[in-house]
């Protein structure tokens, strides 16, 4: 096909809206013909088939509009109608209303012109033949579970939302370049097409006629001179141009236009088909929480981070008992006003309006959809479904999490949770008791089967405790108790540690809390346009005041330390503007959907965020123009395609489930899942084919696990889900052992080794006593930080924090300090060392590091300078010597670094000193190195050993892996070098070496026990060359070694309490004796004093100087003086 050639600049042409009406009540028609003919003719045979089961089903199948609708298109694609009947009816709305211009070809090549403008290229390149095509992943070749969930017919809503016209060529890959600017589609739109057989760097020449991501096509109206043949080529799929869901729109035109009583009839055909996710939003106001946390734009107190999880479980679904507090809410959930979890989580109607309270205290509102529609928040990134019975699924948008709820018998317009579960049918299920209260949460297998139990009768609806039963035995897992209000006010572990406590004023709102650590937290409220927070203290010191001006949408905060910031807030809560300590600005701008568009740093460097209709992500394009993208499957947050700044991308493949099935990485190379009817990974297979087969129990737990040499590893678990006993492939075992709470205890391994952790009475780690019985202490401050912590020698290292949780000293074993110095914003302003010289730092308004000071304040200071780009990549360092320059690729690794010498303070030569240049392949992995000394080149395996490496004499240093990455052999060109045997564990058994071969064995802890060198591939009860047989003491010192299978000629050592090496004995000369300060500094046999410092300037007869940054000046022998400078 030949056709001019397009520019940038150049227009793309779309139908009009009226005509994508016309076009789609001419295409529907067609089909409900198709299917009415179906129909009929199905009806019609059945009584040919007697009575039986085969007459009664297709009898339905005939009264099934959904069916004979979806069997009449299955008809017209056979004999190849439906490709027709669509071009007959785009035909007839174009005639009726003709296309129009509707955007610009946006960008193209950077170097090559076609009549002085830019060449325009198709976004995609074709790729190597053995690189596997593209795979479609359409929203039919999944299950529909939520359909199933709510026991509905699946939904195929997606593809005629924005059905695909056509997919991108075998042998092509996409490329995040090359779009245009299209007014009638909010996301990003690509070149689609171009010719087969001319390419502009590299992509196919774009031509007129040539179509768009969006099936624009490229107006005529191009190059008058310049014409382009070959054939078309597709590199990136195309969505029909069409209005999105204007085929679900036209179902209520019709209603109003056509036949009612007909259009109703067949309306179920329509909507089952055509219904894909209705694009509205709940209107919930996103969180932007500052302090401890307390939101800045509504001034509402929430918890919800690990200190709120009072226990979990293994499961083929996890349990995850998290508690979540918002103080907006005046709900009282299972434990009380504030107070959520997922699992007291509900939905209330009133008409066709619903109120979700979900597990952040949070109400959403939304009209409920049909049974056969999908209503899809794109702020919130959920999808809610519900069916005839009036039950209400919720699933997260990746569909990792479906929450159904059901009426209950005592007030309809209640919905309950029921269960949670993933798209694989694991669920955790909720039972509930005749007082409505939540006494059950259990699994399928009962893996899980937790109890709740209430004891406490002032206050009946609020459990008192939780257990779980493993069909022999109740473990307790976590208790409650409560105030005379009947709000949380403790939370006590299975082991008796007072996790959390919490108390509240008199309007219910949380004043105050305590982590187990000592940390406490204090709140004062004022009633404003509701209570706000505008106080909070801690007791470390720390503490802010809050400040709301409610008409311009500002809070502004002054710590008890005297820093100032401000935020800046929309109606919907989100931040808009932040001035940091410093006083410097950051900007934020959202979409009407409350996603983040654009991030502007205080500089002006701008980071924006493109989404898709649906609220993904499809692009990020920092401040230096680097772009990284993404594609999304159209009915599930999952990502299909990421195509990194250079242009590479990685694929990923998802079973009919939504788990993830096969990733191909950029060089075209695949790992495989295959996952058994629960969704666990029962085999992996990795991209040079090596299998990995993995057995679970009941609780998803990996119990067997083999590699692909054969060799398996087992694993056994606690009733409560933590790991027990670790079986190696050699029969060798390691033991743990916990507290009630799953706090490590002990730690036992072969040959007596035992290692064990004591606790305080606040869960804090007290004391670590090693396998040599040697034991290490902690201690902690009022708040749980970490302030000394003493080795077995005595030796004592300290710590000391200022009240915002920073570090200002840390004192060594000598009683020496560092001492920081901290700024606004918390930046690290100086650091001063043992010997009292500072190192100070400065920064660019963005915090990034410009400067960095070394003996600030003395005459002989050093200033390093650092300069970035507008993304933060560093681009040079300046030194007294000189500048060094850094380059970078297009997908950001460093491509070139470059020195280059001073001319003056503020010049420096414009040819580089030295240079040295990198080149990576496609998974950005090193593949070359090219710099004076000579030129260095990698090659790998799929799984990334470096199988080759090319020396700058030409030399190959070659390298051969089995399995996972286990060296096997090393050869020069083809010399071989040396060759490995290894064992069960894949440890080295052996090596050639020239003529010799070396032996190595093991103890059972795994450290290198005897090593024998033979002439040939001799071994034992051959002669040796030579033998060394070593042992080791329990703290994993090497305190022996036998030479030659004499037990006369061996070396022995010994070791403080610290491991420090103090003497080496032994037959031989080299006997040898060692003093070290507390420290770790070597000192002289006879010295006293500890080394000032950390710097020796006197050891065996050597004495050294040093200069202000302690860099050695002198070393003096007696015999011989060095200086340096």
């Amino acid at each position: 096909m030949d056709n001019p050639a397009a520019r940038v600049g150049d227009e793309i042409i779309h139908s009009s809206i009226f005509a994508d009406i016309t076009s789609i009540v001419a295409e529907g028609a067609a089909y409900a013909v198709i299917g009415a003919a179906v129909g009929a003719a199905i009806v019609s045979a059945a009584p040919l088939l007697g009575t039986g089961a085969a007459a009664a089903s297709v009898a339905a199948v005939g009264n099934s509009c959904l069916l004979s609708g979806i069997l009449g298109g299955v008809l017209a694609n056979a004999v190849g109608l439906s490709q027709e009947i669509s071009k007959a009816a785009d035909g007839l709305g174009n005639m009726i209303f003709p296309p129009s211009p509707a955007g610009v070809i946006a960008s193209g090549s950077v170097n090559v012109y076609v009549n002085g403008l830019l060449a325009a290229r198709a976004a995609g390149m074709l790729t190597p033949g053995e690189t596997p095509p593209p795979e479609p992943q359409s929203p039919q070749s999944f299950a529909d579970y939520g359909g199933m969930l709510l026991s509905a017919v699946g939904q195929f809503g997606s593809a005629m939302w924005q059905p695909t016209v056509a997919s991108a060529d075998a042998g092509t890959s996409p490329l995040e370049q090359d779009k245009v600017a299209c007014e009638k589609h909010s996301a990003p739109q690509y070149l689609a097409q171009g010719s087969k057989s001319v390419f502009i760097n590299g992509q196919p020449a774009v031509r007129a006629k040539d179509k768009t991501t969006c099936d624009a096509t490229v107006s005529d109206d191009v190059s008058p001179n310049v014409i382009i043949g070959g054939e078309t080529v597709t590199v990136r799929e195309i969505k029909s141009g069409k209005v999105p869901g204007l085929a679900v729109m036209m179902i209520g035109l019709s209603l109003i236009r056509g036949h009612p009583g007909q259009i109703l009839k067949n309306m179920p055909c329509a909507l089952a088909g055509a219904v894909g996710g209705m694009a509205a939003d709940m209107a919930i106001n996103a969180a932007f929480s500052s302090l401890f946390p307390v939101h800045a734009a509504t001034g509402v107190k929430v918890l919800n981070d690990d200190a709120e999880r009072d226990f979990s479980l293994p499961g083929r679904f996890p349990l995850s008992f998290q508690r979540s507090y918002n103080s907006l809410t005046q709900r009282a959930g299972l434990f009380g006003q504030g107070w959520a979890t997922v699992f007291d989580s509900y939905l209330t109607l009133e008409g066709n309006r619903a109120t979700w309270f979900d597990d952040n205290g949070r109400e959403l509102s939304f009209d409920v959809p049909g049974d056969k529609e999908v209503l899809y928040s794109i702020s919130e990134g959920l999808m809610v479904r519900r069916n005839a019975s009036g039950d209400i699924a919720i699933a997260d948008d990746d569909g990792a999490v479906w929450r159904l709820y059901r009426c209950t018998a005592a007030d309809p317009q209640v919905l309950r949770l029921a269960s949670l579960s993933d798209e694989y049918g694991n669920a955790l299920e909720m039972g509930w008791d005749e007082q409505a209260r939540l006494v059950r949460i259990h699994d399928a297998p009962l893996a899980i089967d937790v109890t709740l139990h209430y004891g406490d009768k002032q206050h009946a609806r609020r459990p008192t405790s939780a257990s779980h039963f493993d069909g022999d035995q109740h473990w307790p897992l976590a208790r409650w108790t409560y105030n005379d209000r009947g709000q949380l006010a403790s939370v006590t572990d299975a082991a008796g540690v007072v996790s959390r406590r919490f108390r509240y004023n008199d309007e219910g709102l949380m004043v105050w809390h305590q982590l187990p650590g000592g940390l406490e937290s204090e709140y004062r409220w004022q009633k404003l346009d509701h209570w706000r927070v505008v106080e909070n203290r801690t007791n470390s010191g720390d503490g802010c005041h809050m400040h709301y001006d409610l008409e311009a949408g500002i809070t502004r905060v002054s710590t008890y330390d005297g820093q100032q910031r401000e935020h800046h807030w929309n109606a919907a809560g989100l931040i808009t503007c932040f001035i940091d300590e410093r006083g410097e600005k950051w900007r934020y701008e959202w979409d009407e959907n409350e996603l983040l568009t654009r991030r502007i740093d205080p500089l002006g460097n701008a980071v924006s965020f493109t989404y898709d209709d649906l609220g993904n992500r499809v692009e990020e394009k920092d401040a230096d123009g680097g772009v990284q993208a993404v594609q999304w499957l159209s009915h599930r947050s999952l990502p299909t395609v990421v195509a990194g700044a250079d242009g590479s991308t990685t694929k990923y493949y998802y079973d009919p489930h939504h788990g993830l099935e096969r990733v191909v990485d950029a060089l075209g190379q695949s790992t495989l899942y295959q996952r058994d009817e629960f969704g666990l990974v029962v085999e992996e297979t990795d991209a040079a084919g090596n299998s990995y087969r993995r057995e679970f129990n009941d609780a998803g737990q990996v119990i067997r696990e083999t590699d692909c040499s054969g060799l398996t590893t087992r694993y056994r678990y606690h009733p409560l889900g933590w790991l027990s006993c670790v079986i190696a492939p050699d029969g060798e075992e390691t033991r743990y052992h916990y507290d009630a709470a799953g706090r490590p205890l002990q730690l036992e391994r072969a040959e007596g080794w035992e290692e064990r952790l004591h606790w305080s009475e606040n869960g804090l780690p007290l004391a670590y006593e090693s396998a040599d019985g040697k034991r290490s202490e902690f201690r902690y401050d009022n708040v749980g930080r970490l302030i000394a912590n003493r080795n077995a020698q005595g030796e004592t290292v300290q710590r000391s924090w200022d009240s915002r949780g920073r570090l200002t000293a840390l004192q060594n074993e000598n009683g020496e300090q560092y001492q920081f110095e901290w700024g606004a914003d918390s930046l690290l302003l100086a650091q001063v060392g043992l010997d009292g010289v500072a190192t100070r730092y400065d920064y660019d308004a963005a915090g990034r590091t410009v400067s960095r000071t070394f003996a600030a304040g003395h005459p002989q200071s050093i200033t390093h300078r650092y300069h970035w780009s507008r993304a933060g990549q560093l681009l040079a360092r300046t030194t007294p010597e000189g500048q060094t320059r850094y380059h970078y690729s297009g997908g950001g690794q460093l491509g070139k670094v470059s020195q280059h010498l001073p001319l003056s303070d503020t010049e420096w030569s414009q040819q580089a000193e030295q240079e040295i240049t990198f080149k990576y392949d496609a998974l950005g992995r090193i593949v070359a190195e090219q710099g004076e000394q000579g030129d260095l080149a990698w090659e790998y395996d799929a799984l990334g050993n470096c199988t080759a490496l090319t020396l700058p004499d030409g030399r190959n240093l070659k390298q051969l892996y089995y399995g996972s990455g286990h060296l096997l052999s090393i050869a020069l060109d083809n010399l071989p070098v040396t060759e490995f045997t290894r064992d069960t564990l894949h440890r080295e058994l052996s090596r050639t070496q020239g003529g010799l071969t070396m032996r190595s064995e093991y103890d059972r802890l795994g450290r290198l026990r005897r090593r024998d060198v033979f002439k040939g591939d001799s071994q034992r009860p051959a002669p040796r060359v030579w033998s060394r047989r070593r042992d080791f003491d329990y703290g994993n010192n090497l305190i022996r070694e036998e030479r030659d299978d004499n037990p006369f000629s061996q070396t022995l050592w010994n070791y403080d309490n610290a491991g420090r090496l103090l003497s080496q004995d032994g037959a031989q000369p080299g006997n040898e004796q060692w003093r070290w300060d507390s420290a770790g500094n070597p000192l002289d046999r006879h010295s006293t004093a500890h080394v000032m410092h950390n710097r020796v300037t006197e050891l065996n007869g050597i004495r050294w100087q040093y200069d202000i940054h302690g860099r050695t000046t002198e070393k003096d022998d007696g015999h011989t003086r060095w200086r340096y400078r």
